[in-house]
Parts: structure tokens; C-alpha cells; sequence
């Protein structure tokens, strides 16, 4: 054997070994997070598959989840397939990510919905003209007479408007960078 293909054989191993132990720290109840109300499942800022997307290294692993409790519950909302696409955008996943984002448009579509799947599948297709675009047209979108958010508990709330400009907002200003990083908000220098 030679040297380099020892070295070959060595990386992969580690690179192997690295991705079990990455599986491994991804720690949750399957069987109670399938059983959970969509609300607790998809709508729990910390519980649910967000309980385990929150753990290092477990994007993959909370998408995963969702597809699971998609089919496994037969729900067809388009919010899971928007948050699986999300965890599939910052697990590295491009393509995956934005098939699942064009699942998820909506048909009327009075807060600017569409323009944010938009804007998301430019960012992540590194098109800086149409995530520009989608964001002016975003930006655009009046607010309805009437309109009162409320939480799941039915409180009333409060957003700014439009809902996810600020989120287009940095993914424009963090064009190049990963999903992750640009969702999170990068800073420029």
C-alpha cells in the first residue's frame, strides 16, 4: 500500500467516524415528536423539530424529521415543507432546499408570501438581480385595512410589515455567504 492511498484510506475513515458522531449527537424522542398536534410540532419555538434543529450539527437530521412527520401524519401543510427546505438550505442541500420551497407557494397570497419564496430560491440559486427584485416587490406590499395578527393562543401580536423583509434584507446583504449564515445576519466589515 502505498503512502497516499494509506492517507486516502485514513481520511475517509475519519470522515466517516465524523459524520457518525455528528448522527449521534442529534438526540430526541421520534416516537413523542410524531405524536405531537402540528401546532406543538411545527409552531413550538422550542420543542418540536426545532428542539433537535437546535442542536450542533442536526439540521439534516430536523429536516429529516419533518419529512417523517409529513408523511407518517399525511400532512400536506406548506409550512413543513418550507421549514424542511429551510434545514435542507443550511445543511448544504441547494437543490433539495429549493424544490421544496416551490412547493410551497401559496395561492393568494396578500402579505407577500410569494415574493419571500422567491427572493429565498434567488438567494440560494446565487441570483442577486431577482433577490433584489423580489425584495423591492416585497417591500411594495401594503399592508391590509383590518388586519390583526394574533399567536397560536389567539393574543394579539405585532409585526413588522412586510412580514420576512427583514429576513430578504439579509440575505441581500449577505449575498455569497451560506443560508445559515445569511439568515442568521452576517455582518459586513
Amino acid at each position: 500500500m502505498t503512502f497516499s492511498s494509506h492517507l486516502i484510506k485514513s481520511l475517509l475513515v475519519f470522515c466517516l467516524f465524523g459524520l457518525q458522531q455528528a448522527n449521534a449527537t442529534c438526540e430526541y424522542d421520534e416516537r413523542a415528536l410524531m405524536a405531537l398536534s402540528l401546532n406543538q410540532f411545527d409552531q413550538d419555538m422550542n420543542g418540536g423539530w426545532r428542539a433537535v434543529s437546535q442542536q450542533t450539527g442536526c439540521s439534516l437530521a430536523a429536516a429529516e424529521l419533518i419529512k417523517k412527520y409529513r408523511i407518517d401524519n399525511k400532512r400536506t401543510e406548506k409550512i413543513l415543507l418550507w421549514h424542511e427546505g429551510q434545514l435542507r438550505a443550511e445543511a448544504n442541500q441547494i437543490k433539495e432546499a429549493v424544490e421544496l420551497f416551490k412547493q410551497s407557494f401559496e395561492e393568494q397570497d396578500l402579505m407577500g408570501w410569494n415574493h419571500y419564496v422567491n427572493a429565498s430560491i434567488a438567494f440560494l440559486e446565487q441570483d442577486l438581480e431577482t433577490l433584489k427584485k423580489e425584495r423591492a416587490l416585497l417591500a411594495a406590499i401594503e399592508k391590509p385595512d383590518g388586519l390583526h395578527m394574533t399567536d397560536p393562543n389567539g393574543k394579539p401580536i405585532k409585526i413588522s410589515w412586510p412580514p420576512n423583509l427583514n429576513v430578504v434584507d439579509k440575505l441581500v446583504e449577505c449575498f455569497g455567504k451560506s443560508y445559515k449564515e445569511a439568515y442568521s445576519g452576517c455582518h459586513s466589515e
